[in-house]
């Protein structure tokens, strides 16, 4: 049985603060609160989509996975069998051939 794995809050920090300090910007992080978190659909909704666009900026200005605390996340992401945002689905196929389409095939089944 796979153990799953949940993109944090602190794995698209990391990935941030890492093209941060080579000079490269990034949108900024989304709110965190655990109170909010816990209590409102709409805010676990927002914070995601803010970590997604987080993520997708990085794989954007990094498309070869050059930065190994990126290339660590997506491989990670890549090695799961479960949903990932559509940014890790974009990276699953740079991080190993064929994993796009494995997910596609995936999802039609389930």
């Amino acid at each position: 049985v796979a153990r799953r794995r949940w993109v944090t809050y602190g794995d698209v920090a990391e990935i941030r603060a890492a093209f941060q300090r080579r000079g490269v910007r990034l949108p900024p992080m989304p709110v965190a609160s655990i109170i909010r978190f816990l209590v409102s659909k709409t805010f676990r909704e927002g914070r995601r989509e803010g970590l997604e666009r987080v993520l997708s900026a990085a794989l954007r200005r990094d498309p070869g996975l050059s930065l190994p605390e990126l290339r660590t996340f997506v491989e990670a992401a890549a090695a799961e069998e479960h949903w990932a945002p559509q940014a890790l689905e974009e990276a699953r196929a740079v991080a190993i051939p064929g994993a796009a389409q494995n997910a596609r095939r995936r999802s039609t089944t389930a």
